[in-house]
């Protein structure tokens, strides 16, 4: 089951509109760019990026081929596609509206933050989008730590303190996990750093 689902939007966009779609795409993204899954709070703003930027005319401006993301992402990806030979070894990117990504073919290595993917398409998004670059790790290895921290009990502000000062960091700590990027399932044992099956488990 695809991660995002889509709200039918009416509205037709061009080549001088399509930016205003971006009212519309992060509610249907939960305020999230469409591949790294960064919040738009810790971003400071999101843009619009042509899933395909190879459609022509109408195509390549419909809402559906639309994704908000945020400049990093956009930025590496621009007029990137995979030729058609690519295409027939499973080479594409990952459209998280119409198929599965993160828990079935992107998976984290929880200690570092580091992407992995399972498939040759997932290795390809990965790759293409950067979605490696140091400050996002930096962001996923500092969610799954407080994470730990709030699921051990460790800083559980709204139970155990009465002062304001402890509940504004309680909210603001509550707030930043919130805002995060979207837990990640772990790697699963089987496969190795570069997503391969392990020798020893075929």
């Amino acid at each position: 089951m695809a991660r995002v689902k889509r709200i039918k939007v009416s509205r037709k966009f061009s080549d001088y509109t399509y930016r205003k779609a971006l009212l519309y795409l992060l509610p249907n993204f939960e305020d999230r760019c469409a591949y790294s899954m960064r919040h738009i709070q810790n971003q400071g703003g999101m843009e619009v990026d042509h899933f395909n930027p190879h459609l022509k005319h109408t195509k390549r401006n419909a809402y559906s081929n639309l994704m908000p993301a945020i400049r990093p992402c956009n930025g590496k990806k621009r007029d990137l596609w995979p030729t058609p030979e690519m295409q027939k070894e499973g080479i594409h990117f990952i459209n998280p509206c119409k198929e599965d990504d993160y828990g079935v073919q992107i998976f984290e290595i929880l200690e570092s933050g580091k992407l992995v993917g399972t498939t040759p398409a997932a290795r390809y998004h990965i790759r293409s989008l950067d979605l490696n670059a140091p400050f996002l790790m930096r962001e996923r290895k500092i969610r799954t730590n407080f994470r730990r921290f709030q699921n051990d009990g460790v800083w559980d502000f709204k139970s155990h303190w009465q002062s304001h000062e402890a509940l504004a960091a309680g909210e603001s700590f509550c707030d930043f996990i919130e805002k995060s990027i979207t837990p990640i399932p772990a790697l699963p044992p089987q496969f190795d750093e570069r997503g391969m099956i392990k020798s020893d488990t075929v």
